[in-house]
């Protein structure tokens, strides 16, 4: 159900750099129906490298995406931060890439059609592609015409011949999470219109590298993207990057990439965001080994202090709890292997969470309604980039004394 990976998944050279070993952990997103200590579950390695050669970090294995992304449990329509965004971003797109009510946009990874209900909203025809059935039927039954399919050069072809070439493709942080980075950048080459511009959201790889948020790293993410491996990707493909807006408050910090085929007529000029992080990713050393080893030392230094405050409190009989059931918290709960007794429980917005179990240490998903009544002196907030949101929602756990826990870049309270 995987495989290692020995040779880089887009230049394919051999020279890879590992630098972060997590251990055996479950795809973070596979929530168990039960506690069963009979019920088996399935882990893989989990861990990143880097090519030496293109500089593209990506996971030591890779898992077959059937078992992640075919039945998906992450909704962003139940985040306000991530529908505020979605909006935020319809509107930049459409005012910086002018095009005519009725034009075709397409979304990869498209989910409930959250995004794509922004873009209907402001008059345009929209296509959703994803392979999670469950979301692909809410999505359409919401009136947003979806496929059910992994995205590749192949269903690219197929999506041409039925529906046309689209003006706007979007993949907000999907594009990280396929392992045949050329075929998926190949698919987009195909698809695009050609006066259309290509917009992918994902989690920037040097924020990562710089704020040590080493929960971000699970299998569905097969990719830490920087630009100077996107660059080479896109440029074998016939593509380019030609501006690049910064999203320091989406997953730890985001960035949004506009991208074109190269040659275009009346294109857009490549601006000064792609060389300006281009420079800052040289100066912060990714050509060499030294920020992947001090990434590697900071990861354990987050996991001794969290497992040091959660056997604190338990000694001191106090409570803690979690607050949000998201694959951040699969990761860190199990790389410090933590217990139920430390840990009893975890709230979550989401309703298909409740009644389920965070996979490999089995603590309990309960609704995010219930969180006051457990009297918790300590709410462990594990999806941090929400965590305005949640302590906005809670100001009663505030002032009855509660206190909302962080364990990153280094533990402190919110």
């Amino acid at each position: 159900m995987y495989k290692t990976v020995s040779r880089c998944l887009s230049c394919e050279s051999p020279n890879l750099l590992p630098f972060l070993d997590l251990g055996q952990m479950p795809p973070p997103n596979n929530l168990l129906d039960s506690d069963d200590p009979d019920v088996h579950e399935s882990v893989y390695p989990l861990g990143l490298q880097a090519c030496q050669k293109c500089g593209l970090v990506q996971l030591t294995n890779i898992v077959d995406p059937e078992e992640m992304f075919t039945h998906y449990v992450y909704i962003p329509s139940t985040a306000k931060t991530m529908v505020i965004h979605f909006t935020e971003l319809a509107n930049k797109v459409l005012k910086k890439i002018s095009i005519t009510p009725g034009s075709l946009v397409v979304d990869i990874g498209s989910n409930d059609g959250t995004l794509l209900s922004v873009f209907k909203q402001k008059g345009m025809s929209v296509l959703g592609i994803d392979p999670a059935e469950n979301l692909v039927a809410a999505a359409n039954n919401a009136g947003i015409p979806s496929i059910a399919s992994f995205f590749s050069q192949e269903t690219a072809k197929k999506v041409v011949d039925d529906y046309g070439h689209p003006k706007i493709i979007t993949a907000t942080n999907v594009m990280a999470h396929v392992p045949d980075t050329n075929s998926f950048v190949a698919g987009v080459r195909t698809l695009l219109d050609s006066d259309g511009t290509f917009v992918a959201e994902f989690p920037y790889g040097l924020e990562l590298l710089k704020r040590y948020v080493f929960d971000t790293v699970y299998h569905e993410h097969v990719f830490y993207f920087t630009m100077s491996p996107l660059n080479k990707l896109f440029s074998r493909h016939g593509l380019e990057i030609y501006h690049i807006d910064k999203l320091p408050t989406i997953h730890g910090g985001s960035i949004r990439i506009y991208v074109q085929h190269k040659g275009r007529k009346k294109g857009f000029s490549v601006d000064e965001s792609v060389g300006s992080l281009l420079d800052k990713e040289k100066i912060y050393g990714l050509d060499t080994p030294n920020p992947y080893m001090r990434f590697q030392k900071r990861a354990y230094s987050v996991r001794d202090q969290f497992t040091d405050f959660l056997e604190e409190q338990e000694k001191a009989g106090k409570t803690v709890i979690g607050y949000g059931a998201s694959a951040k918290a699969t990761v860190l709960l199990n790389f410090c292997n933590v217990t139920r007794k430390q840990l009893p429980l975890v709230v979550d917005s989401v309703p298909l969470k409740h009644g389920k179990w965070i996979p490999g240490v089995r603590i309990p998903i309960y609704p995010e309604t219930d969180f006051l009544s457990f009297k918790a002196d300590f709410g462990v907030i594990f999806p941090w980039n929400f965590a305005n949101e949640i302590i906005t929602k809670n100001p009663d756990f505030v002032s009855s004394k509660g206190k909302f826990v962080i364990a990153f870049p280094k533990l402190h309270f919110a």
